[in-house]
Parts: structure tokens; sequence; C-alpha cells
């Protein structure tokens, strides 16, 4: 068997040049990347403290990482369970066509809001545990995720 593959694997991993990102993004920042308008927002806390959506508005495209996840359920490890619902909503502001999740395969607004109803399933269940309405058990046997929720409560206790 010969090395060769690796070798050449390899040498390209090498000449990869890593640029880290020179500007913060707020709200929005607007680019031009090859004569085409994209747009960068920052519309709230979600999946992590630094969710980044890219709109390409003459195409109407969203790229809207792991904001959104169409294969499974929302991961928490990271998250802000009582803040995604609000900037979810925000989102779903932008999208006109397709969109690209961070997880699974092209979606489109109707995913989107239905996503945004998990999320929000969630955080209100969260909500009612920590304010003694449901005990934990009592709300991870409601129409959600077990693990998620599990995560989703341990992060809002972390918060």
């Amino acid at each position: 068997m010969t090395s060769e593959p690796f070798n050449a694997m390899e040498a390209a991993l090498r000449a990869v040049r890593i640029t880290p990102p020179d500007h913060l993004v707020d709200d929005e920042l607007v680019v031009s990347v090859g004569g085409r308008e994209i747009r960068l927002h920052h519309l709230g806390r979600g999946h992590t403290n630094g969710d980044l959506v890219v709109e390409i508005p003459d195409c109407s495209v969203v790229f809207v990482g792991d904001l959104v996840k169409e294969n499974g359920p929302p991961g928490y490890r990271d998250g802000y369970p009582l803040e995604w619902p609000r900037t979810m909503r925000r989102v779903i502001g932008l999208v006109d066509g397709p969109v690209v999740p961070g997880h699974g395969d092209l979606t489109d607004r109707l995913f989107v809001e239905s996503f945004t109803e998990q999320v929000g399933t969630v955080a209100q269940l969260v909500l009612a545990v920590t304010s003694g309405e449901l005990s934990p058990d009592q709300a991870a046997a409601q129409p959600v995720h077990p693990r998620a929720f599990h995560q989703a409560l341990g992060r809002a206790a972390a918060e």
C-alpha cells in the first residue's frame, strides 16, 4: 500500500492559509464579494453567542448555520435556550427563499418557522421548570426531544 494519497493530502493541508476574521459584526455588515452584495447579520444569541446569518439578497438565499438544524433536534450544549426563539423570529424576517442550515438538507421558510416553534416550546418548558410549575421529568415528557430539553435546562441554569 502506497502512502502517496496521504502525502498529497498532507501537502494540500499544509498549503492552506487560514485568514482570521478582521471585522466584527454587531448587527449587520454589508460586503461585496465578486460584485455581489452579501449581508452578514448578528440577530442575537441562539445556538451560540456568535451566530452569524449570511444573506445573499439577489438570489434570496440565507445561510443560518447552526441556528437551524434540519436533521435532528437543536443542540443546546453552547446555546441560549431562552433567547433562541427571539433570534429565530428575526431570522424568519430574512427568509424569502432557500435556507441553508448548519446541519442537514436545504430547507425553506416553513421549516424555519417549525424549528422556531420547536425552540420556543423548549424555552417555555425551561421556564415552567425554573418557576416550579413543572418538574424536569414532566417537561421532558412533553413533545420535545428529551436530550435537547435536558441540555437546554442545564444551559438555562448556567445562564
